[in-house]
């Protein structure tokens, strides 16, 4: 009797998780081996009937995500996530939609809060930077590991509340960031693989990082900075205000209705603001003088943890 081969199982840690795979997802470090893992994935056909619309659905057993080029995603428990793909889709798409809004998904059903922005470690402290689409989050990160400052989290920043103070998980190893970032910090586009195949038009590429300019662990969250491109240079923001901004930049808010998570989102939100300073800054970036665009946001951002150290310390 000939034996049916399994696939190979391949670990992998990301945002505290330790994840097993039925397919290779070289965009991530690798796990502990012999580890209980915390969420499994495996590709195959979906226990669910019936025809999707693209989007989020909550189906009995779990959430259903439909995305066209990619596949039909069914996300379970916050531990377990079974991939139907598209005739015809890449590995690149698979992927990157399963480590962006599937598993932003995931993180909502494990009842962590995911924040639209990235995060890096500043003087011993976690800033996350977080804002709308376009105003330069990446850039920004991009800039701060070529200073020598470790990533925590690129695009997704999963705060969760397990300790006596909220906490930042690592995230994915990598930036993704447009061509013509990529040239402004002095790297040759073409050495890096496109995020999305099949449109000329999206030119945006992951820059994977070496272990030694990412954070390994999960550490308190000192400081949030929302970033504009107006308004005042820099300035604390407060009550509601701090905590609907945290709201809008929750990511893949939408899906706390799937989830029906609803309520215990805004609790996490306002509980956040509480505990952790939020900050607005206007950085008008100029990809031909990133120092002189980002050099007076360290310093302001600098100046305003020493002043928190100083006064938790009087």
């Amino acid at each position: 009797m000939n034996r049916v081969s399994q696939p190979e199982r391949h670990r992998y840690s990301l945002f505290g998780l330790q994840v097993d795979c039925d397919f290779p997802l070289p965009e991530l470090f690798e796990g502990t081996p012999g580890s209980t893992a915390d969420v499994t994935i495996e590709s195959g056909p979906l226990p669910i009937e019936g025809i999707f619309e693209p989007g989020d659905h909550a189906v009995p057993g779990g959430s259903l995500l439909v995305i066209e080029d990619a596949g039909r995603y069914f996300v379970q428990g916050g531990s377990r996530i079974l991939i139907e793909r598209a005739e015809g889709a890449s590995e690149r798409n698979v992927r990157l939609f399963l480590l962006g809004s599937v598993f932003g998904l995931l993180i909502h059903q494990r009842h962590l809060l995911p924040l639209h922005a990235n995060a890096v470690e500043i003087d011993g402290r976690i800033v996350a930077f977080m804002g709308e689409s376009g105003v330069g989050k990446s850039t920004l990160a991009a800039w701060f590991a070529d200073k020598g400052f470790a990533l925590t989290a690129d695009d997704i920043a999963v705060v969760d509340f397990e300790s006596d103070v909220p906490m930042i998980r690592p995230g994915l190893p990598r930036l993704r960031l447009w061509e013509r970032v990529i040239e402004a910090t002095g790297r040759n586009p073409s050495d890096f693989a496109l995020s999305f195949e099949g449109d000329p038009t999206y030119d945006k590429r992951d820059v994977l990082l070496p272990s030694d300019m990412v954070a390994s662990d999960r550490r308190p969250l000192g400081a949030i900075v929302l970033l504009s491109r107006s308004g005042s240079t820099f300035e604390s923001v407060r009550g509601a205000a701090a905590a609907e901004a945290v709201v809008s930049n929750t990511y893949r808010g939408a899906y706390v209705r799937t989830v029906k998570t609803v309520r215990e989102h805004w609790l996490m939100c306002t509980r956040l603001v509480q505990e952790v300073p939020v900050y607005r800054a206007c950085v008008d970036f100029d990809l031909n003088d990133l120092d002189g665009s980002y050099e007076p946001l360290l310093k302001s951002v600098r100046a305003l943890l020493a002043s928190e150290r100083d006064d938790a310390g009087g």
